[in-house]
């Protein structure tokens, strides 16, 4: 038995900016394309998720996964994301 703190969920990204169709999003740990994304907001008391459906560099190139230090990635969103938004990703166990 262990008393090492378990954790279920970890930080993805951080929001920079939202249109209403893309959130811009700096990215904290790896997101893969199909990943689900759950919003943790002060401005909004339901957990919403959505899906990295596509992935976006900053040119808006497509990508498959997001994988570097604090990459700004753009990811399809139809929630009204704030600026510091955060996305979080259940950890695979």
């Amino acid at each position: 038995q262990s008393s090492k703190c378990l954790q279920s969920y970890e930080f993805a990204a951080l929001c920079l900016s939202s249109d209403g169709s893309y959130a811009v999003v700096e990215q904290r740990n790896k997101i893969n394309r199909g990943d689900i994304l759950e919003i943790l907001s002060p401005n909004s008391y339901n957990h919403s998720t959505i899906k990295a459906e596509h992935i976006l560099d900053i040119e808006d190139n497509p990508l498959e996964c997001a994988d570097k230090v604090q990459q700004i990635i753009k990811i399809p969103c139809s929630e009204p994301l704030q600026k510091n938004d955060i996305l979080r990703k259940r950890i695979q166990s």
